[in-house]
């Protein structure tokens, strides 16, 4: 594991070339070297703070272990740092409020999506500093909505210092200390598609 954020390295990496992207993913690198180069002013007052971005990203490496294949923990690559750190690190310089409230994450299948969104999950619920969260796991059908919400429970289960701090129910998972819980639903739109957390 990274023991920084590698948000804006891999920004730098898409814009440079050393790593092949779309033009969708090459302009979302551009904004956010453009919003570092005028963050804090007057104008335009967000800053990103590498320890919130990184903070997520830290939480599950650390603690939420893998329920599929021989891994002992989970590592996450630098397009992961990014869409989170992006998520998590951008806060308004005063209020530390943060920028994004929601993202939108395209990602092919078999790429980790219901761990990472497990992961994410948790640490929502957890640290997140928001007493009585409600985080929603939402797909077109709840058995979908299941998948991601099973592999929340597994993490919780196979992690002795989760265990401690969670309760796994079978339509709930709760953490007392802040009153707050995950829970599976259907979508009631019917132009979702794949998984998302709310």
């Amino acid at each position: 594991p990274s023991d920084k954020s590698l948000t804006t390295k891999y920004a730098d990496m898409l814009i440079d070339g050393t790593i092949i992207a779309s033009k969708k993913n090459i302009l979302a690198a551009k904004r956010h070297m453009k919003d570092l180069s005028r963050q804090g002013t007057k104008e335009f007052p967000w800053i990103f703070v590498e320890e919130k971005a990184h903070r997520p990203i830290r939480f599950i490496e650390k603690f939420c272990r893998p329920s599929k294949g021989n891994f002992k923990q989970l590592i996450f690559q630098p397009w992961q740092h990014f869409t989170i750190g992006s998520t998590y690190g951008w806060v308004h310089k005063d209020t530390g409020i943060r920028r994004f409230r929601e993202s939108l994450v395209f990602v092919g299948r078999k790429n980790g999506k219901s761990t990472k969104i497990s992961g994410v999950s948790l640490y929502a619920a957890s640290k997140d500093g928001e007493n009585g969260a409600d985080v929603y796991l939402l797909a077109n059908t709840k058995q979908q909505a299941g998948i991601i919400y099973d592999e929340a429970k597994k993490m919780v289960q196979k992690s002795p210092r989760l265990r401690r701090q969670f309760r796994a129910k079978r339509d709930e998972i709760t953490y007392p200390k802040s009153m707050s819980k995950i829970e599976h639903r259907a979508s009631d739109s019917d132009k979702l598609e794949g998984l998302n957390t709310h």
